[in-house]
């Protein structure tokens, strides 16, 4: 999907990344989801963020969010959520800005040894 939009108001934007403050969390912790955003013009007008937790195919949690200050250039937003307290589950986080979309997902275990991840988020 290609992720610069121009919407009604004629500006351009990027999500250029999402990503969570840690891949796991334990029970009763509140999740911090970065955003990342490029904006190519100054003084922009209010546009909507969108963003849902999803865990299997159910959607657990959905919010939108109405952003009146974007700076030109690069800006950066995080996104709380505090998940159910089920342990051993994994959730996917899908972000939507007009029509670009990015993608992301994290763990919420007991101990990290539950469910150990190799390699590098992407």
């Amino acid at each position: 999907m290609n992720n610069t939009v121009e919407n009604k108001q004629g500006i351009q934007l990027t999500i250029k990344d999402v990503y969570p403050h840690r891949g796991q969390y334990g029970i009763n912790e509140k999740v911090k989801i970065h955003v990342e955003i490029y904006n190519g013009v100054a003084n922009s007008k209010p546009i909507y963020l969108q963003y849902k937790v999803t865990h299997l195919h159910e959607v657990v949690f959905f919010e939108a969010k109405e952003l009146h200050v974007l700076n030109e250039g690069d800006n950066h937003l995080v996104v709380e959520y505090m998940p159910p307290a089920i342990r051993n589950r994994g959730y996917g986080v899908e972000i939507k800005l007009q029509d670009s979309c990015k993608t992301t997902a994290f763990d919420v275990l007991d101990h990290w040894k539950e469910r150990p991840r190799y390699g590098f988020f992407k």
